[in-house]
Order: structure tokens, then sequence, then C-alpha cells
């Protein structure tokens, strides 16, 4: 069977571009919602046939005795499938074998251990492809941590980013099997190392050799910060002391400085020996100011960007370095509304709108929100305010796309957003992700 797409022909006359160009996008909407119903038929289809095809079936399709094993392809409490009928399943479906096996086993994970999410997929309210990203990441969990997951997740899986589902998922190893993640934390710290590797590369003119080495290393996270900044700190001081050499290059500079126990000489004197300065940005709970909760800790920089889970031990270990400087900083009420005169925020101010959003305001992005933009919603020069609630973060790409390309938002509520698009289309973003409310603004029948 051939298929012929065809341009549409150009607007009758009067018909402006935006017009013509706004149909093709209600078609193509459309042509996506038939894909998307085509989906989740498909998962259906999938469970069923894991279903006639498990183990204990008493259809010949199923088991051989003695001939055909059992696979568990999902988490544990999900049902198991005949081996063979993987095989044929990846033959009609267009897939390998080994990629039939990964597929049924997220569609049982979702449909037997996800059944909060599986139900909201069946109404066509997430999407296929985002339940089985959720699945995915649940197998590993015993079934009281996959359940749980489901409970967080379902409400929100049809805009919830990767960053958030990992998140959950390691919470959910905390919370339910706190064995692995003992044994996942001690194994990552049994993969710190630190390699150097001396590489030589012939000359452009191939008359001397110029060497290099090449630093490999994983550290403790606490370690990792500490290089980072006093990598900077000493490529800073090399460009105040005359460097020009790029950033990179200095910071390279700089450790062959510490190597060789070497500071910078500067009219200022002499680099002081750092101290491990240790800055804890805790994040309570209600529950754990009533005295009760499980106390799992999220690490973050000052800036707001998430770096993971963190125990309590090493939260311990590094506080106990000799000569470490611990400080507590104030507590920053994300319900206040800060305010600045001019155009540029604060650094309270900035912090702030940081710590109230995941990542940029605009749909679909995941950037993180630190070192993005802030915008100003109604326009500084319009009269717009340098307030909480009036700036929001957005990556350089997106704030173009506001400010030059006719997109335009509309604040619902902390981080919580309306976007409408060039051709009016619509979505909310807020901390959970994003979920279309466009209206069908064109007859595509």
């Amino acid at each position: 069977m051939s298929i012929s797409v065809l341009a549409s022909p150009p607007g009758e006359p009067g018909d402006s571009s935006l017009d013509a160009s706004g149909d093709v996008l209600a078609a193509l909407r459309a042509s996506r919602q038939r894909e998307a119903a085509e989906q989740v038929l498909q998962a259906r289809l999938a469970l069923d046939y894991c279903a006639f095809n498990s183990p204990d079936s008493r259809h010949p399709a199923a088991t051989v005795p003695g001939t055909e094993g059992e696979l568990a392809l999902a988490g544990e409490g999900a049902p198991g499938v005949a081996e063979f009928a993987v095989v044929e399943f990846g033959a009609a479906a267009g897939m390998s074998t080994d990629a039939a096996r990964l597929h049924l086993g997220r569609v049982l994970e979702l449909g037997h251990r996800l059944r909060q999410t599986w139900r909201r997929v069946r109404a066509g309210q997430v999407p296929v492809w985002r339940a089985l990203r959720i699945a995915d990441l649940t197998q590993c969990l015993p079934p009281e941590g996959a359940a749980w997951v489901d409970t967080q997740v379902a409400p929100v899986a049809g805009r919830v980013g990767p960053r958030v589902l990992e998140r959950l998922v390691e919470e959910a190893i905390v919370r339910f099997d706190p064995e692995t993640a003992a044994r996942t934390a001690l194994e990552a710290l049994e993969t710190r190392h630190a390699t150097v590797t001396v590489e030589q590369h012939l000359s452009d003119l191939g008359a001397a050799a110029l060497s290099t080495g090449r630093v490999d290393a994983v550290l403790d996270v606490a370690d990792a910060l500490d290089l980072d900044t006093i990598l900077a700190e000493l490529a800073a001081e090399l460009a105040a002391a005359g460097d020009t050499d790029p950033l990179d290059v200095r910071r390279a500079k700089a450790l062959g400085l510490l190597a060789r126990g070497e500071a910078v000489d500067l009219p200022h004197g002499v680099t002081p020996r750092r101290r491990r300065a240790v800055v804890l940005h805790v994040h309570l709970a209600e529950a754990a100011l009533r005295g009760y909760g499980d106390g799992i800790g999220e690490l973050t920089t000052d800036t707001g960007h998430r770096l993971g889970l963190v125990t309590v031990e090493q939260v311990q270990e590094w506080c106990g370095t000799t000569g470490a400087t611990v400080t507590v900083k104030p507590v920053l009420d994300l319900a206040e509304t800060l305010t600045s005169t001019g155009y540029q925020p604060s650094t309270r101010l900035r912090d702030q709108v940081v710590a109230a959003h995941v990542g940029c305001a605009f749909p679909h992005c995941h950037r993180p929100a630190d070192n993005l933009d802030l915008d100003h919603i109604v326009e500084h020069a319009q009269g717009g305010p340098t307030t909480s609630d009036n700036l929001a973060p957005l990556c350089r790409r997106h704030h173009r796309a506001k400010t030059f390309g006719h997109w335009t938002y509309l604040r619902l509520g902390p981080a919580e957003y309306l976007w409408t698009s060039p051709h009016g289309y619509q979505w909310v973003k807020d901390t959970d992700g994003t979920r279309d409310v466009s209206p069908d603004l064109r007859n595509t029948g």
C-alpha cells in the first residue's frame, strides 16, 4: 500500500498565511489524537495477548510442558508470559524479540502494578509513551513501592517530567527497600576513582609530539562541588593576573596548580588554603514539623538545582570534615511577595523565584531553573513590576519566543502559567509538568 501526501494549496485571496498554517497545525493535532488512541488500543491488545499466553493457560499457543519456560518480564507480582509467545509477538509487531520482551514487560508493569496510571491511560488522559516510561522505572521496586509511585504520579502522569519520575523512584527505593538503597549508595561510593592518562598528539607541523593528560574521576558529591568551586576561583584569579586563555584552559591550569600546591601570584597576596564550606538547604515537609515522617532529604545547590537524595550519614560526614564551615542560610518563604525597585531582581528575589520552580516555565521544557533568564510576565517597559508574582524563569530560547515570537502567557498561581501560541493553542505549565488545554479551533473533518 502506498500513501501519497499532497501539500494543501494556498488559501483563498484574503486568507492570511497564519490562517493557512493554522489549518495544517489543526490537521496535525487531529492526526496525533488518532495516533494516541491507536497506541492505547495496542497497549490493551498487548495485555490481552499476555493473558492469553500465560504459562498456566490451557490454550495450545501457551507453554509446551518440558520445552518452554516462563518469563517474568515485569516487577514482582505481575504475571509471567510463555517464552515462545514473546517471540511471535515481536515478529507480529515488527520488532526484535529483545525489544518485544522490554515492551511487554512495561505493558505488564503498567496494567498490573500501576493500575491508577493505566486507568488514566485508558481514559485518554495520559499518553501511552509517558506511562511506559514510568513502568520502565518502577519494575525494580517491590509491589508496595510501585503502588506508592503509582499513587503519587497518576494524577500528574500526563505532564510529569523525567527528573520528577526518577526522584519518585529513588524515594520509593529509600522508603520501601532500604537495603537496596543502602547497597546502591555504597556501590556508588565504591565507583569513586581518579584516573590520569597521558596522551600523545602530533602537531599540525608533524615535527614534534604535544603531550596532554586526560583526567577522569568519580567523586563524592561534596568533593566534586568543592573541586568545581576552587577551579572556578583559581581560573578567575589567573584571569585577574593577566592570563588571556579561555576559561576551560584556565581551569585546566588551575588543576595543575592544585597538584603542585602552588598559588597564583597576585598583588593582594597568596591564595589561602580552602576549608570546606557546607551550605545546607533543607526543605521540611509539614510532617517533619509535627515530629514524624521518614526524614528523606533532597540535596540542592544554592541556586535550587536538584542534585538528588542524600542520606543523613553523608551529611554528617561532610559536616564532620576537619576545618569544615557549616552555614545556615535564611529560610526563603515561597509565599512571600518580594519586590525589587529596578529592572534586575535582587539576589534574594532571584533565589525565591528559582526555588519555586522546577525548571523553565515554558510548556514541555525541563531545563533547570537555575541560571535561566528571569522574564517579566508583564513587560517592565509596560509597567510590569520586578516582583515575585511577575517573574518566571525562561531558558534563552523560550524567552526569545515569548519576546519576538508572539507567544503570550498569564500567571494562574504560584509557578503555574497559561501559555497561548501564535495560532491560539493553549497549555498550562506548572511544577508537575505540562497539560494541553487547547480548544478545538478548526473543523478538520
